[in-house]
């Protein structure tokens, strides 16, 4: 790896795989604890928009190549071959194509209690404990930008909007939330590797249906699991399905996951099962687990 390539790297997608995670985002600024010491308030931001890094608390930043030798206190040759190793897998940050992106600040994460969200859970018959095993309850504030009505027009004001969710989190640090009014993905989009050390792999679009799953079968939770969170990005999965000996899909029984499905098997090498034929009279696990559980 050169360093012009070593730059490009996604520093939000380095970051996480070092288990540094976003404490909140703004427009294009991604805030997070430094990992350069101990703070209690975010003062490491990311711009996603250029890729570029600033340490507010040393008045210091730069490229992912800066930040590697800066981490590590190591030369360049150094920082390359980290880079290069197999613990770290990256691609090029997308460039934004429009102007739409998520003001968000994490205010609290804490363990599934409000009695709303058990209640949507008890609603799609899905185990309160294993969800608060797999989810956490998320409660955040959305920043929107709004025109003032008064005599400055030309001026704009801040709205925090609160919300509280179920927060399902993969593995870049973004959470999938859900509630019974909306679902949306903060941050970033990702899948979430849940591992067991097991020969058997398990494939799933959404975390409502993994948890179906688990509710439905829960001698099954020592197997590992994938759930892709969208089947636009279930090719990312292609390269671990070699490392199983059985691999299990469970996808909606619509047109996206019938081709996610045929996209999985083309590319197992060892045994494939189709799971979703199991419940082909409804769309997904969890349409199933409410009509099983009426």
């Amino acid at each position: 790896m050169n360093s012009k390539t070593a730059k490009e790297l996604d520093l939000i997608e380095l970051l996480a795989s070092l288990n540094f995670y976003p404490v909140k985002r703004i427009k294009y600024d991604v805030w997070f604890f430094s990992p350069f010491r101990n703070e209690t308030t975010p003062s490491f931001k990311v711009c996603s928009k250029i890729n570029k890094w600033f340490d507010h608390g040393e008045g210091k930043g730069g490229n992912t190549l800066d930040f590697m030798i800066k981490l590590k206190m190591c030369s360049i040759s150094e920082a390359l071959k980290l880079l290069e190793s197999k613990s770290f897998s990256f691609h090029k940050p997308k460039k934004a194509n429009n102007e739409t992106t998520q003001n968000i600040e994490i205010v609290s994460e804490r363990r599934i209690q409000k009695a709303t969200l058990i209640s949507y859970l008890h609603e799609r018959k899905i185990d309160v404990s294993t969800a608060r095993k797999y989810c956490i309850e998320l409660h955040y504030l959305n920043i929107q930008k709004t025109n003032s009505n008064n005599a400055k027009k030309s001026k704009s004001d801040n709205r925090l909007k609160p919300f509280y969710t179920i927060a399902f989190k993969n593995d870049l640090g973004g959470y999938e939330t859900r509630n019974k009014i909306f679902q949306s993905c903060l941050f970033v989009k990702a899948i979430t590797t849940i591992k067991n050390d097991s020969n058997t792999l398990n494939l799933f679009e959404g975390f409502s249906d993994f948890l179906s799953y688990l509710t439905l079968m829960p001698h099954k939770e020592n197997e590992d699991f994938i759930i892709t969170n969208s089947t636009s990005i279930v090719k990312n999965t292609i390269e671990v399905l070699p490392n199983y000996t059985t691999v299990k899909t469970f996808f909606d029984n619509d047109e996206s996951g019938i081709k996610a499905t045929k996209l999985i098997q083309e590319n197992c090498k060892r045994e494939f099962l189709n799971e979703s034929l199991k419940f082909k009279k409804y769309n997904d696990v969890n349409d199933y687990l409410m009509a099983y559980r009426r």
